[in-house]
């Protein structure tokens, strides 16, 4: 099915980055006990070491299982760690996802830099959470877009 995707909806796992990869965790999480078909997000970033990385989650050809009632239109991109709990994610990490993913998928599918939402303005949630660098990252999408 093809999806006229609108949105970019960030998110965080809320889970620990140990600087290992954590990614197939996550996927085992939201299949094994959620229980979903595969991991919600279409894309994760995450530390490994002394990288950051972008992993290509669900296929952009299936519907997203992130944020309810925007799974349609709205294309997942995560941060694996805790934003509640610690700062960031890393200037390295922002810019490693702005510019191999999120810039890329404005311009592909046409999405205005306004209709990058954070989850918790569609659902009751503090998610990307309340330590996110927000402004670090719209700054960066800006600046390169």
């Amino acid at each position: 099915m093809k999806y006229n995707w609108e949105y970019i909806i960030i998110h965080h796992t809320a889970s620990t980055d140990d600087n290992n990869l954590q990614f197939d965790n996550e996927r085992d999480f939201h299949e094994l006990i959620r229980g979903w078909q595969d991991i919600g997000y279409h894309f994760v970033n995450e530390a490994v070491e002394d990288n950051a990385i972008n992993v290509v989650a669900r296929p952009l050809t299936m519907m997203g299982a992130h944020c309810k009632g925007m799974n349609e239109k709205a294309i997942g991109f995560a941060f694996i760690g805790n934003f509640d709990k610690e700062r960031g994610p890393s200037d390295r990490r922002i810019i490693e996802a702005v510019r191999r993913v999120i810039i890329p998928l404005l311009k592909y599918f046409d999405i205005p830099i306004e209709n990058i939402k954070a989850h918790r303005d569609f659902n009751a949630t503090d998610c990307p959470g309340k330590l996110f660098r927000w402004a670090k990252l719209i700054g960066e999408i800006r600046n390169g877009s």
